[in-house]
């Protein structure tokens, strides 16, 4: 069994906490239920939001379920952190070895055993798919720098770091890091559209060159909020609590019959 959720955002300075008790009551539930014989938790990026508030606001806010995480990490049950963008903090923080007890990554491949057959599974964040899909610079130093700046700058987002492309291309890294800060409802539907593009990218035969894995794989992201499965292309995106109506916990389980949208 694997489940896999991400961009909860927690630590954002709105909904009173409610998404925190939610997903401490999810744990419970798939410490309880589905991962009664063990199982894998993929948090999949966004898991903690440091960029809108400061890190140690955030830890502090979620210290029952990072409590709640350590305790269900067993011989039978494997939390995997793959980093996105507002967490991006987390690879920094895996690196310098405080964080033992996750592995924690750009990228993650796991097998389950489905009907007829194992099945591979490669989970991303999906600001991969984000930054072949902007209109600026396609560089994916840049936009993890940014990222990991953002995560550092105590969610005062308007401050300045100075670098080579900004000293080249003031305008574009200003827009680009503007882009950045906005809200997926805001930033991906702009004129460019660019969350058609980024799931057309992630659907699309020509995606072993950029995300690589073989065709017949599954991919399963999150980043966009916006959840959905194809089978045809062997695609799945995690969606987010945050877009929905009562901040439900919206997440992916695979089971023998392969991935399923679920919500809490």
């Amino acid at each position: 069994m694997i489940v896999a959720v991400s961009d909860l955002h927690l630590g954002m300075n709105s909904q009173n906490g409610r998404v925190e008790r939610r997903f401490e009551n999810f744990l419970a539930y798939l410490k309880e239920n589905l991962f009664r014989n063990g199982g894998d938790l993929v948090l999949l990026g966004d898991i903690f939001d440091f960029w809108r508030n400061d890190i140690k606001n955030v830890l502090l806010r979620s210290e029952n379920i990072i409590e709640r995480l350590f305790a269900m990490e067993s011989k039978e049950i494997f939390i995997h952190y793959v980093v996105g963008n507002h967490d991006f903090y987390m690879h920094t923080i895996a690196r310098e070895e405080c964080l033992p007890f996750f592995t924690v990554a750009k990228s993650l491949v796991l097998f389950n055993d489905s009907s007829d057959s194992i099945s591979k599974y490669k989970f991303i964040h999906g600001y991969q798919l984000e930054i072949l899909a902007n209109p600026y610079i396609k560089d994916f130093k840049v936009y993890e720098n940014l990222a990991q700046m953002l995560c550092m700058m105590s969610g005062i987002t308007g401050q300045i770091s100075s670098g080579l492309w900004y000293l080249m291309h003031p305008f574009e890294y200003f827009s680009y890091k503007r882009s950045m800060t906005l809200p997926p409802e805001k930033r991906f539907n702009t004129k460019q559209k660019s969350i058609d593009f980024i799931e057309r990218l992630a659907t699309s035969k020509a995606r072993p060159l950029y995300i690589g894995k073989d065709s017949d794989d599954w991919l399963i992201f999150g980043h966009t909020h916006r959840p959905f499965i194809d089978f045809g292309s062997r695609t799945a995106n995690t969606g987010s609590t945050r877009s929905m109506p009562n901040n439900e916990i919206i997440y992916i389980k695979i089971d023998q019959g392969g991935p399923k949208i679920e919500i809490f």
